[in-house]
């Protein structure tokens, strides 16, 4: 199939390729985040609130667990940029979490 060509409203120009040629991208693996503290959330009782280090980012950011389970589970980032999407983060609980609570998980 042949290249389709056309022209955008301010004048530049274009090329659509068939879909049939495209490569499909490689997955990146999704990374994880460890834990560094975990805090119980006095708005919902039973609820902990845990913060993790992002692997995307120097920071730090906070998110809503049950406490149930082995894992925080998938998360989206809280630094994502529109420019730059990124696939989030499984977030790593240590076992043993709740004798280490309210104690730096990390340390």
């Amino acid at each position: 199939m042949a290249p389709i060509y056309g022209e955008t409203k301010n004048g530049k120009r274009y090329v659509l390729t068939p879909a049939s040629e495209i490569k499909p991208r490689a997955a990146k693996p999704i990374p994880k985040a460890p834990a560094i503290d975990v805090w119980k959330n006095r708005s919902y009782p039973g609820c902990y609130i845990i913060e993790v280090q992002c692997p995307h980012c120097p920071k730090t950011h906070t998110h809503g667990w049950l406490g149930s389970g082995d894992d925080g589970g998938h998360r989206v980032s809280h630094c994502g940029q529109d420019d730059k999407p990124n696939p989030g983060y499984y977030i790593e609980i240590p076992a043993g979490w709740h004798s280490k609570y309210p104690g730096k998980l990390s340390s």
